[in-house]
C-alpha cells in the first residue's frame, strides 16, 4: 500500500520511533503486527 498524508504542511510521521519525512511512503501490512496512534481517533479511506 502507498499511504499518502491527508494535511502535508502539519504533521509527524514516526516509524518504529524514528521521525521520517512528512511525505507519501510504501507500507507492508502484516497480521498483527502493527499499533496505529491517531491524534482524533480516525481514518481516512481512499479507493484507488
Amino acid at each position: 500500500f502507498r499511504l499518502t498524508p491527508k494535511n502535508r504542511e502539519t504533521g509527524c510521521i514516526s516509524i518504529d520511533g524514528e521521525k521520517v519525512p512528512f511525505e507519501p511512503f510504501q507500507v507492508e501490512v502484516h497480521q498483527n503486527l502493527i499499533s496505529i496512534l491517531s491524534v482524533n481517533g480516525k481514518y481516512h479511506y481512499v479507493d484507488v
